[in-house]
């Protein structure tokens, strides 16, 4: 997978904004809310570009076991940003929509180290997702 470009600024204008979690759907969705910059936020349905995990409806027990894990890590790994002012939540729109969710990349935003961890490589180098064509 292609890493993102690194920027420092507030607001981007390469479709990237500040958001917080609101809930982690399964693998691959997470509920947020996108601040858009100028006091306007709209709350979104973010499908993970690029990786598919497993289903949290329908297949088998072992599928349901394995959909259920990778829904915990993302939350995990997502709840360093919860109150913090050290790790901050990017999003960056890549597609338009599927299945009425937007398609787009997390980013977690270290401000001490000033390194930036793509949400979307890791669930696959975690083997919690697999990869997929664009």
């Amino acid at each position: 997978m292609p890493k993102e470009p690194t920027s420092r600024s507030h607001y981007y204008n390469d479709n990237r904004y500040m958001c917080r979690l609101e809930r982690v759907i399964d693998g691959d969705t997470v509920h947020l809310h996108v601040d858009l910059g100028l006091r306007v936020c709209r709350d979104v349905y973010l499908r993970l570009a690029d990786i598919d995990t497993p289903e949290m409806r329908g297949g088998d027990e072992i599928s349901r076991t394995r959909a259920l894990a990778a829904k915990q890590a993302l939350e995990g790994m997502l709840a360093v940003t919860r109150g913090s002012t050290v790790h901050k939540l990017l999003v960056r729109i890549r597609k338009g929509k599927s299945f009425d969710r937007w398609v787009g990349v997390l980013i977690i935003r270290s401000e001490d180290t000033k390194e930036d961890v793509v949400v979307n490589n890791w669930m696959v180098e975690q083997k919690h997702a697999v990869a997929v064509a664009p």
